[in-house]
């Protein structure tokens, strides 16, 4: 019996970060500030397709909340 391998495209795989952060940010909640530092910044793509979907907004010009 061989194995498949399913492979997830990079678009795939940034709604599914997407739809996690979103529940974190909901139910923790927690806000992300705009002026993301570090290791933060890697979540830049993701806040951007949030934001593109309307899921998120940004506050007071520094934060990240769930709309």
């Amino acid at each position: 019996m061989t194995k498949k391998m399913y492979a997830l495209s990079d678009d795939k795989k940034k709604q599914f970060a997407g739809v996690y952060l979103l529940d974190v940010m909901i139910n923790t909640p927690c806000t992300i500030p705009v002026l993301l530092k570090g290791n933060d910044q890697d979540l830049e793509p993701v806040l951007e397709w949030l934001m593109m979907k309307g899921y998120i907004e940004i506050q007071d010009s520094k934060r990240y909340i769930p709309n």
